[in-house]
């Protein structure tokens, strides 16, 4: 027995609605049956009915993304994931990856499949960017940010976009430091 209500009175025309949140803890993965008994008493005549649905308690999926979660312009990064369904009947069938810039409402690009790659422009912001990993399970069930409880059908993980080595620049200055200390040595030696 879940819950139980008794002693209701309704006006004629009046309608009552009752709702119960099933606690995860209380249901296994599986199927389950649900069934409703109601008893009516009206003008000492005794009204029995019985509602019964059947309805099934799913795993989430568990979601991982590796790869590198730092890269300089120009750079093309790798992603793949490992994820699996909790649930024994559960199957992951679409994998949607997408690398957005904090702060901005869309995604910079976007990519479909278990694995992802992303080449990221040279002029592309320096800073804090995030991957993000969605998937859409048998059941039909993937994130959505109004529903709290597909929290689990997303993932996403911090991608810092580092400035580029300045080669172009280490290399004049490690020839002017070599020449200067060229010049530095001779004049030492005609001292």
């Amino acid at each position: 027995m879940l819950d139980s209500w008794s002693s209701e009175t309704l006006d004629p025309g009046e309608e009552k609605n009752y709702n119960y949140t099933v606690d995860e803890a209380e249901l296994s993965i599986g199927n389950h049956t649900l069934t409703a008994t109601i008893s009516v008493s009206h003008n000492s005549s005794n009204f029995i009915d019985e509602i019964v649905n059947e309805f099934r308690v799913i795993g989430t999926p568990i979601l991982t993304i590796f790869g590198p979660f730092s890269a300089e312009p120009g750079d093309t990064i790798e992603y793949t994931t490992n994820s699996t369904h909790s649930d024994p009947e559960g199957m992951i069938l679409n994998y949607t990856w997408a690398l957005w810039l904090s702060g901005e409402i869309y995604p910079r690009t976007i990519v479909t499949g278990e694995n992802a790659t992303f080449e990221i422009h040279p002029l592309w912001t320096i800073g804090s960017w995030f991957v993000t990993l969605d998937v859409k399970d048998n059941y039909g069930i993937e994130y959505h940010e109004s529903r709290p409880a597909s929290r689990a059908w997303h993932s996403e993980e911090s991608v810092q976009i580092i400035p580029e080595f300045p080669l172009l620049i280490i290399l004049p200055l490690s020839i002017t430091a070599t020449l200067l200390a060229a010049l530095l040595h001779r004049r030492k030696g005609k001292v």
